[in-house]
């Protein structure tokens, strides 16, 4: 199956979902079951866009910054918090980004696939079980669910946004205006930059004077 998002002309944007091979739909292949597969398209097709809608509108509470590292329960299973500070956590999350969009939701062995694409060899021995463990945080946290009838997950929209939130905050926001405020060399704007370009320009001038205040010594 195959997913693609593109322009066609100047307003508008036309989202596609294919079956390459319908057998992967489940629903037969004859003429019969068109209503059935035309169905299960457009769920995937939805899915897909809900996740998009996510990804653009992420957020997170300062409230929930605060409990993010604290333990939680699952049932009556306890278990432990989720630090971002660890490599590991952040390409769990990751992972469960460019899953949330598989129909039907994803397994704990794909998952841990996707962690050991991450981690360049340095967390080889990354398998199911760990990930079943690092799953049973993020549940916690009412992040991922499990899906009815099997051991299959998918991460709910309110953990799309979260998660989406924490890892642009982390690697968009925070680390490069901490190495800009840590070099100090002066941003260039020039006639080309974007204007994301000009607001990160403007943003590093404001946040070197509020660290010089605050004692933040660069």
């Amino acid at each position: 199956m195959a997913l693609k998002i593109y322009t066609k002309g100047e307003r508008v944007l036309r989202a596609e979902a294919m079956a390459i091979d319908a057998r992967e739909l489940r629903c037969g292949r004859d003429v019969g079951q068109f209503a059935k597969t035309a169905t299960k398209l457009k769920e995937i097709l939805e899915r897909f866009l809900e996740t998009l809608c996510c990804l653009d509108r992420c957020f997170v509470s300062a409230d929930w910054l605060e409990a993010l590292s604290s333990p939680s329960k699952v049932g009556t299973t306890q278990v432990g918090g989720i630090d971002f500070n660890r490599a590991r956590m952040r390409w769990v999350a990751r992972a469960l980004l460019a899953l949330s969009v598989r129909p039907g939701g994803f397994t704990a062995s794909q998952l841990a696939q996707l962690v050991r694409g991450q981690s360049s060899g340095v967390d080889s021995q990354y398998g199911p079980r760990q990930a079943a463990y690092d799953l049973q945080k993020f549940r916690g946290k009412k992040l991922v669910c499990q899906m009815k009838g099997g051991r299959r997950y998918e991460t709910l929209p309110a953990g799309l946004r979260t998660i989406s939130a924490l890892l642009l905050l982390r690697d968009q926001v925070l680390a490069p205006l901490l190495a800009s405020t840590a070099n100090g060399n002066d941003f260039v704007v020039s006639a080309e930059s974007t204007l994301l370009d000009r607001l990160y320009g403007e943003l590093r001038g404001t946040i070197r004077q509020v660290l010089d205040h605050l004692g933040f010594a660069a």
